[in-house]
């Protein structure tokens, strides 16, 4: 042998050498005997396996455990009966996601066991929209196990953490494919044992496409007409989308049938994304959306789950139908234009019918186009379904309706109308109906009007009298034979062909012999020649026509313009002149106002009492009736500053001694009530004092504020000035605010005998010194906020609409003024309903967020979850506030007999202690039916009896009587001696 290859030999084993001692360290460093207490012997991980995120330190700390702890759990539970063997694996399941066992489908067995951070990782892989559906139950039901679900990067995407011994599922559907791992974890260090669980698979086949739809517009999938079954699933799978290629005119009428009850709404966008029709009806209503197309493309089909609204089923199938139709309005193979831009040409002749389709959301207008060669007659008529409406309308080449009909629920006639040489558009416009879809038919008849002599058409296509009837025999006769002529002379005169006798005499008559080929070419142009001149003739009439309208709307401005100068002009003129005559008018106004004020002084003076004068002298001498001249002087400023009318209007007074008469008549007034709480002048009090009207008198009391002479009221309204409130009624109304939580100003006014204004000053003041605390809600009644909460709270749960009539209230105005204090964060709740609201005030933040959950559940229509939940929640409220402590009773060998017996109780047993003992539990009432229903319809199922589903009715009762029950719990504090007597009769029970 060579030195190369002995080398190489020596080389090869050393390598293997080296690698023996590395397997040999490795087995050494990882597995270490250790002696237990029994002389068993155990395996334990010196070098433990590092998690790949934060989520698996959540239990490792649980998990650490003492060597006494160790041995205090294995006095319950002896390692040697745990033998591990997860999901078939020969042993322990992986503790991380690296080393997660692989699992397919299937029902496997698992094992949690009293190694520190024990969990148990399976990893499975999946493709893109697949159903993974993984249940676990553990084997005791004194055992809590939790599941999770992750994605391929270590997500989480969904866990399960229910109480102790329930089954939890997870459905998830992916939206990408690759590894996802199934994680089974104790809730705490002391929880071990076995575990069942199982892994479903299912492929998604939304369409027949053997794939989930796309959750995006920008994936949707492709299909056709048909009808196919898809399928949504909650949180995960609530969007499918399908896109269908169709023609402008094309109508999409899709259906969607939910197969089970739950709510899902439908939608249709245009190719470029943009909503045009949503039918989003309540729970378990079919949806439907017909549309007619504007365009043609790529039309967007949605199908979207409300998971606020579903019931309990995370897997939803729906069936989906979807039908195109292609419109075929006058036979043109799709629809007809939406505007005279796009309108399809027809040729109508003496009778010629046409038929279409309106669809009222997306296709409301069917324009037709067609020439008119001559002056011509037209007749149309339109016929369309009697729960439809549509109207009828004719328009010229300028796009200006020259011709309409529009009846409401009847068929439109546009019958014995003139048409000139032009291109004219119809249009059928869809109005009103009962359905969308309406189909119609047009029957149109053009005739030259120098030969047209037919009747017009009636509403049900038929003619007026014997004329008609004349028209269509002749026709069916003439036409035909007319026809049969051109179709002989023209064989004759461009054809060789020979018809016996009938050529022989024509050409004896045309001269045909030798002169074929000239008249050939003659007849062709003169045929030219004609077609040229008609030509001509045509685009001179239209533009003759263009020229002439053009010069008439010209002319029409031109007239309009003179017109409305005209106009203004005179409205010039008239406003100066209004000008001046109003001049004029203050003037004279003026001027007579001096001469009555003169007349009424030489009165005065003449008067024995010169201080009021008879109107009727006055007005004698002045050559003016009573009632002109009381007018004069209220009218015109310079008589009313001087001068006032008394209440009778029989005599005038001079303003310094009206002044002066209800001065006296207020301090009189004033003078009379130094004994009554509130202080005030009534004005009609006054008014009937000096005999002058209420509103003479307050303007005269408002002119003796401003002078000094009287002092200014607290308010003055129309019934009385207040001028001041006694310290006695501050304290009364002070008291009454602190003890009423609704104060209604109508019986404190009657009350005091004054008016509501008064009484709200009043407590408006009160208001504003810090002697009471609250608001008006309305015109009658002041709200104190804090009382009406305390009521709300000591209540716990409140019906609204019973508690607001209590109270003297509205429903309505109760709900606001709950909204404001929760708004100000004075009341936590929620509104359950319409009509009902849950007070959380009195219950601790964990109980707030368990009411919270069991309030979400019954908006998803979880009733079966919320009631059992909430149930068990009330028992263990009420046995918490039953268990005795060390400061309670110091018989500690008792006290933990005492604790144990009543934490081992179910609710109807402790309640029937607490009545045998005649002791009332807070909220007695709502605990022992609670206790009926929860006990009776969810937690004590009978075997095979089918789980009692509750109702939302019976549910929402539950948590709402739940809701007060707990407040009360919370509000009062239990009686020693009432937890020590129902402990002994409970323990006497057992006995």
């Amino acid at each position: 042998m060579t030195l190369r290859k002995i080398e190489s030999k020596l080389n090869f084993k050393l390598i293997l050498l080296v690698i023996t001692l590395c397997m040999v360290i490795s087995s050494s460093h990882y597995n270490i005997h250790l002696q237990g207490r029994n002389g068993e012997r155990r395996s334990t991980t010196i070098l433990q396996k590092q998690p790949l995120n934060n989520d698996d330190f959540f239990y490792s700390a649980s998990h650490i455990t003492t060597p006494n702890s160790f041995q205090e759990r294995r006095k319950f539970i002896p390692c040697d009966e745990i033998t591990e063997d997860d999901a078939n694996s020969g042993g322990d399941a992986g503790d991380t996601f690296v080393d997660a066992t692989d699992i397919s489908e299937g029902n496997y067995n698992g094992t949690i066991n009293q190694e520190p951070n024990e969990k148990d990782y399976y990893r499975f892989s999946v493709e893109k929209g697949v159903i993974i559906n993984i249940t676990m139950i553990p084997t005791n039901n004194s055992i809590n196990f939790d599941l999770s679900l992750y994605s391929s990067e270590a997500t989480l995407i969904k866990q399960n953490l229910k109480a102790a011994g329930l089954r939890e599922t997870i459905i998830w559907s992916t939206n990408i494919g690759g590894d996802y791992y199934g994680l089974i974890a104790p809730a705490d260090a002391s929880q071990i044992g076995g575990y069942n669980f199982s892994l479903s698979l299912t492929y998604q086949n939304d369409f027949l496409s053997n794939k989930d739809a796309g959750n995006r517009i920008a994936d949707a999938l492709e299909i056709s007409a048909g009808e196919a079954n898809g399928t949504l699933v909650a949180e995960s799978d609530i969007l499918d989308y399908y896109k269908v290629n169709v023609e402008k005119g094309t109508i999409i009428d899709v259906l969607l049938i939910p197969t089970n009850i739950s709510n899902l709404d439908l939608y249709l966008y245009h190719p470029d994304g943009s909503e045009l029709i949503s039918s989003t009806r309540v729970i378990g209503f079919n949806e439907s959306v017909y549309w007619s197309t504007g365009t043609a493309g790529n039309y967007i089909i949605g199908v979207q789950l409300i998971t606020e609204t579903t019931t309990n089923d995370y897997i939803i199938p729906y069936k989906l139908s979807l039908n195109t139709l292609h419109q075929n309005d006058a036979n043109s193979g799709t629809d007809a234009g939406a505007s005279p831009e796009e309108a399809f040409p027809i040729i109508p002749l003496t009778n010629s019918i046409f038929n279409g389709e309106l669809v009222g959301n997306s296709d409301t207008h069917d324009f037709y186009t067609f020439d008119c060669e001559y002056k011509s007659v037209i007749n149309i008529l339109l016929e369309f379904p009697g729960d439809v409406n549509f109207d009828l309308a004719l328009w010229n080449s300028s796009k200006m309706e020259v011709y309409s009909s529009r009846n409401l629920l009847a068929n439109e006639t546009i019958a014995f109308k003139t048409l000139k040489n032009d291109t004219y558009y119809l249009s059928v416009e869809y109005i009103s109906g009962e359905r969308l879809k309406g189909n119609y038919v047009l029957q149109i008849g053009l005739f030259k009007a120098e030969t047209t002599e037919t009747a017009p058409i009636d509403s049900n296509g038929n003619g007026n009298g014997n004329m008609e009837s004349l028209v269509i025999i002749l026709s069916s006769i003439l036409v035909p034979l007319f026809i049969i002529i051109i179709i002989i002379l023209s064989i004759h005169s461009f054809t060789d062909i020979r018809i016996p006798w009938l050529s022989d005499q024509l050409d004896k008559h045309l001269r045909k012999e030798g002169k074929i080929e000239n008249v050939r070419s003659l007849k062709y142009a003169l045929k030219i020649r004609d077609e040229t001149i008609d030509k001509l003739r045509e685009e001179m009439i239209e533009k003759d026509a263009k020229r002439a309208k053009d010069l008439e709307t010209i002319h029409q401005l031109e007239e309009d313009v003179k017109s409305k100068e005209k106009v203004l002009g005179r409205l010039r003129e008239e406003n100066e002149t209004g000008k001046q005559r109003l001049n004029d008018l203050e003037s004279v106004n003026d001027d007579l106002a001096n001469i009555i004020d003169s007349t009424i002084r030489k009165q005065v003076g003449k008067s024995t009492t010169p201080t009021k004068v008879q109107v009727a002298q006055i007005a004698s001498n002045l050559w003016l009736s009573e009632e002109r001249f009381q007018n004069y002087v209220r009218a015109v400023p310079l008589l009313s500053k001087r001068y006032v009318l008394d209440q009778s209007k029989n005599y005038i007074l001079t303003r310094e001694y009206a002044q002066e008469l209800v001065r006296k008549a207020y301090w009189k007034r004033v003078g009379a009530m130094h004994l009554k709480k509130i202080k005030q002048v009534k004005v009609a009090s006054l008014a009937r004092d000096t005999d002058m009207d209420i509103e003479t008198v307050k303007e005269i009391l408002r002119e003796l504020v401003e002078k000094k002479e009287i002092p200014a009221p607290i308010h003055m309204d129309r019934m009385a000035l207040l001028l001041s409130i006694s310290e006695e009624l501050v304290a009364e109304i002070t008291d009454m605010a602190q003890n009423t939580p609704v104060i209604s100003l109508k019986g404190i006014s009657r009350s005091f005998d004054t008016s509501i204004e008064t009484t709200r000053i009043i407590f408006e003041k009160i208001t504003e010194e810090g002697y009471a605390n609250g608001e008006f809600i309305n015109e009658d009644k002041f709200v104190v906020m804090n009382l009406l909460k305390n009521a709300i709270e000591v209540e716990g749960s409140i019906q609204i609409a019973d508690f607001a009539q209590i109270h003297s209230l509205t429903k309505e105005e109760m709900k606001r003024i709950i909204e404001k204090l929760v708004q100000q964060k004075e009341l936590q709740g929620v509104f359950l309903a319409e009509d009902y609201f849950l007070s959380f005030n009195n219950l601790p933040e964990k109980l707030i967020g368990v009411m919270e959950k069991g309030v979400k559940d019954l908006r998803k229509g979880d009733t079966r979850r919320m009631v059992f939940d909430l149930g068990s929640v009330v028992e263990s409220i009420i046995k918490e506030r039953l268990i005795l402590d060390v400061r309670e009773y110091d018989n500690v060998e008792k006290l933990t007999q005492y604790q144990e017996i009543v934490g081992t109780k179910e609710l109807g047993r402790i309640i029937r202690a607490a009545e045998d003992l005649k002791i009332t539990l807070p909220g007695h009432v709502e605990l022992k039916s609670l206790n009926r229903f929860w006990a009776q319809k969810i937690k004590h199922t009978q075997p095979g009896e089918l789980p009692y589903i509750p109702t939302i009715e019976e549910s929402r009762e539950f948590l709402f009587e739940s809701n007060r029950a707990l407040n009360r719990l919370f509000i009062q504090k239990l009686p020693v001696q009432w937890k020590i007597k129902i402990a002994k009769q409970l323990e006497e029970e057992n006995s």
